[in-house]
């Protein structure tokens, strides 16, 4: 069974693996958006936007 949800900005399937954890980051096939998987409730699975690279502040 192939877990499943939707894309917070085009609302397109997101395809995840079985094993997906919180806090890990996936991606939309379709407008290639990084999501983070913020809550995992039997079946149902919330995703966010995943914050923007930032320069690395300890240089």
């Amino acid at each position: 069974m192939q877990l499943t949800s939707q894309c917070i900005v085009c609302d397109a399937d997101v395809q995840l693996p079985k094993d997906v954890q919180i806090s890990e980051i996936v991606s939309c096939l379709e407008c290639k958006t990084n999501l983070v998987v913020e809550r995992i409730n039997e079946m149902k699975i919330a995703l966010s936007k995943a914050p923007a690279v930032e320069e690395d502040w300890g240089e």
